[in-house]
């Protein structure tokens, strides 16, 4: 059941560290390459001679309106996860 256990953390806390480095790359992108990062469209962003910024402004929208996507999603695993935990410590103490 250990495995059970995992798999729901991963559930739970991988959708925030995805939106925690949506964050830190389009932080990085704003202020040490300059790119400029908004909702209306994209806009030039030279990075090491490469042009991302088509995915500046993917970053940065998931970046902004990630806590609506993220938070369902990791609050809905993280009660599953509690309720499966809380179904596994009833079921170990009816078997002892």
């Amino acid at each position: 059941m250990r495995w059970v256990h995992w798999i729901f953390a991963v559930l739970t806390l991988g959708p925030l560290v995805v939106w925690g480095l949506a964050i830190a790359g389009t932080m990085i992108l704003g202020f040490w390459f300059g790119c400029r990062i908004d909702e209306g469209g994209s806009h030039p962003c030279d990075v090491w001679g490469r042009d991302v910024g088509d995915a500046a402004v993917i970053m940065g929208l998931y970046a902004a309106w990630g806590p609506l996507i993220v938070g369902p999603i990791s609050f809905g695993f993280g009660f599953l996860w509690a309720i499966f935990a809380i179904a596994c410590r009833i079921l170990r103490k009816r078997r002892s």
